[in-house]
């Protein structure tokens, strides 16, 4: 922003100055011959030998004057917005690297999700009822060992799930379940990450490498199960249904809805900014990874990230492979 306003700042005082400089200089002899060299001459010494303040140097000086002032104004602004940034808490940002504010600011505080508190040593019936329960509740107990924050972030995912076992999983087929498809993207991703190869964002003809060629997810990387299970979420709030569970009409990019609903959970904010910044990134892209934000020199800014990413598509293509 400031390299564009030095350049546009130097165009204009470029060009005012030269015009105030031909508007003002004085209109040579009527006797002079109009040769090239004689206009020159005469205007290079009508120029030095003007009295000071000349009409062209005031002009010049008002204008640099202006510049000036109006370089300050942007500085001050800029420094406003930093300190503005710079005073947010860490969970106000919740991975949106961003000077807009709290996640508040843009959610209806009546229609965030809540959590079950009753029962949370056990988990909710419609979850066992389901396919797959076994393998992902033996996984979420591994989490809670090793990870106990991201163990009671994936509870309060199935909580939110469970509420609405009926809730369809599809805008135009209701014999699958959103919590059933959920729960069948987690275990594909369970699968797929023993011998996930993460290469990058493919998407298409679009390819972008790995800032670090190196990195390769954890086969017990814990936020794999949290961004597969919550990945559809949003559909909890951009899904209209009737009293038989069929869509009636869609609002918003589920993806992105479900990631701004999930950074205002308690057990969400309790994670790390870089787990909440992975959250968001795979949750917002993973439909449409040619979008996604890439740092300034046009790289991933975050290998994990994409990897989680990279892996939720794969699990979520193969999900929906078998459910069609």
């Amino acid at each position: 922003m400031l390299k564009s306003a030095a350049v546009v700042a130097a165009f204009w005082w470029f060009t005012v100055s030269l015009w105030g400089w031909m508007l003002l200089r004085p209109t040579p002899p009527p006797n002079t011959s109009n040769t090239a060299n004689t206009i020159i001459s005469h205007g290079l010494k009508a120029f030095t030998q003007t009295d000071w303040p000349s009409a062209q140097h005031a002009l010049s000086v008002s204008f640099t004057l202006a510049l000036l002032m109006w370089a300050f104004a942007i500085d001050r602004a800029l420094r406003k917005r930093q300190m503005l940034f710079l005073g947010l808490l860490p969970q106000e940002k919740n991975g949106l690297r961003s000077s807009l504010g709290a996640t508040s600011n843009f959610l209806e505080e009546d229609g965030l999700f809540t959590v079950e508190k009753k029962n949370q040593k056990t988990f909710p019936r419609p979850f066992i009822n389901c396919d797959h329960s076994l393998e992902i509740l033996q996984w979420i107990e591994e989490i809670k060992t090793n990870y106990p924050l991201h163990g009671q972030a994936v509870t309060d995912c199935l909580w939110i799930l469970s509420q609405e076992p009926q809730f369809p999983a599809y805008s135009k087929k209701t014999h699958i379940t959103l919590l059933e498809h959920s729960i069948r993207v987690a275990q594909y991703a369970k699968d797929i990450l023993l011998t996930f190869h993460y290469i990058g964002i493919q998407d298409g003809l679009l390819s972008i490498p790995p800032t670090d060629p190196q990195y390769q997810p954890s086969g017990l990387e814990p936020m794999a199960l949290l961004v597969s299970l919550c990945h559809d979420i949003g559909k909890l709030k951009t899904y209209m249904c009737d009293e038989n569970h069929r869509v009636i009409t869609t609002k918003g990019d589920h993806g992105r809805v479900g990631a701004r609903y999930m950074a205002k959970l308690d057990s969400i904010q309790q994670l790390t900014i870089q787990d909440q910044s992975a959250l968001y990134f795979a949750l917002s892209f993973f439909h449409r990874p040619a979008i996604c934000t890439l740092n300034a020199n046009a790289q991933i800014e975050d290998d994990r990230s994409a990897a989680l990413m990279m892996l939720l598509i794969e699990a979520h293509n193969q999900a929906q492979d078998l459910e069609r």
